[in-house]
């Protein structure tokens, strides 16, 4: 029966032909390899209407010559074929990088179900039997096709996603090198700085104390001032000394099993006198059976002293502050700094660990804040593999929770820096 009579036929009982994919820009390339030439004739015809590029071969080998320079992108292939045969054509095909993407279909006049499996297992993605209806080979090659426009869609995809991912890396290398760069002139700057404000401090305090000779009270005022304003310049570049060292990755715990009733006390007797001098009741208490626990005093301190001082500075003349130490369950340890000062609003508290994470909270006593602080101790609590929190009500108080492992950091969590 012939290609028109088969078409009629489809019609007629309420079948359409199949529409073809539409031919793209470079349109699409087929190789059909058959030793019938009527095959040949065929396949060429229907194809090219449709606006396909059509080559044909008679014989595997002739169309592993061809395929270098034709680079189809569909293969239409017999099985039974002088020379090399299709499961041959296929097998090499597939097994070759440059050619592997090519769609192929086995055309065969074998039926038996083993012949097919046959060419699948060497690799061919569909099979056609013949004698076969020329609208079901068109509608498998459009499939075919259609798959590989996705494939190549796919492909380029991916390509650029490796673009974009490399390009991001490289990003990501020179935001760490530029990071190392801040660090470095943040650490060199400030430690360059402490040396004339150490200076620019002992200058003040010999004039106060006198051993410059008499001044008079408008004098000392002014070096009062520039005194208070020193202080605040040293504070800051403390911060962001420490700063530089834990964005650098340069702090180094050194941790012992540590008795939090006596840091908690020390902290609390050098914190006493600005209590006691803006009449702020503090306090300190640490439960029973609390165990030691191995942290670095130093550094841990450091994150106390800020927590029990920021307490003082943002409570009002009759508050109270608060420290307290507690079990957490069985592996960790609770510090707590607590005040009933100003408190935090609540649409303030997600940065108050940022940096310069300031809120429109103000010290009761026109002392300086920096801003760094609590992103410091932050940094520093997680060091010790820890985690801080903060509660706040309002014009009701604040409570600052520390909690840390019994046993202190894992050698990774003391070593890593912590994250910007």
């Amino acid at each position: 029966m012939s290609a028109q009579a088969n078409r009629g036929e489809r019609e007629h009982a309420g079948v359409p032909a199949p529409v073809p994919a539409p031919p793209p820009a470079d349109p699409y390339r087929v190789l059909a390899v058959d030793d019938d030439p009527s095959i040949h004739i065929l396949v060429r015809k229907n194809l090219e209407r449709r606006g396909y590029r059509v080559e044909t071969a008679e014989d595997g080998e002739e169309a592993l010559r061809l395929m270098r320079s034709f680079r189809p992108d569909l293969v239409i292939a017999d099985i039974m074929m002088p020379r090399m045969d299709g499961y041959e054509l296929c097998r090499r095909v597939k097994a070759d990088p440059e050619l592997k993407e090519v769609f192929f279909i086995m055309l065969t006049a074998k039926g038996e179900v083993k012949d097919r499996v046959a060419g699948l297992d060497m690799g061919a993605d569909h099979y056609i039997t013949k004698p076969f209806d020329i609208h079901d080979l068109l509608a498998r090659v459009n499939a075919g096709l259609r798959i590989v426009s996705l494939q190549r869609e796919l492909r380029q995809k991916n390509e650029e996603l490796a673009r974009l991912y490399g390009a991001a890396a490289r990003d990501n290398e020179e935001l760490k090198r530029l990071g190392r760069i801040k660090d470095a002139f943040l650490g060199m700057a400030a430690h360059d700085l402490r040396t004339p404000l150490t200076s620019i401090k002992g200058a003040c305090e010999l004039i106060l104390d006198g051993y410059m000779g008499e001044v008079a009270e408008e004098q000392r005022d002014l070096v009062r001032m520039v005194y208070e304003q020193e202080e605040a310049m040293l504070a800051l570049i403390n911060d962001l000394l420490d700063l530089s060292k834990i964005g650098a990755g340069k702090v180094d715990l050194h941790t012992r099993d540590t008795d939090l009733r006596e840091l908690i006390r020390h902290h609390h007797d050098v914190n006493a006198f600005a209590a006691r001098r803006k009449d702020i009741a503090l306090s300190w208490d640490v439960d029973e059976g609390v165990p030691p626990v191995r942290l670095d005093p130093a550094r841990m301190g450091q994150v106390l002293s800020n927590l029990v001082g920021n307490a003082i500075k943002f409570s009002r003349p009759g508050d109270s502050v608060r420290v307290s130490a507690s079990r957490a369950g069985d592996r960790e340890v609770c510090i707590a700094v607590e005040d009933t000062g100003q408190g935090i609003r609540e649409d303030e508290l997600g940065r108050i660990f940022d940096h310069f994470g300031q809120t429109s909270t103000r010290a009761t006593g026109g002392e300086h804040s920096t801003g760094l602080g609590l992103a410091i101790c932050k940094r520093l609590v997680e060091l010790h593999g820890g985690r801080i929190r903060v509660e706040s009500t309002w014009q009701k108080g604040s409570r600052f929770s520390v909690v840390l492992p019994l046993e202190g950091p894992s050698p990774a969590e003391a070593e890593a820096p912590s994250p910007r």
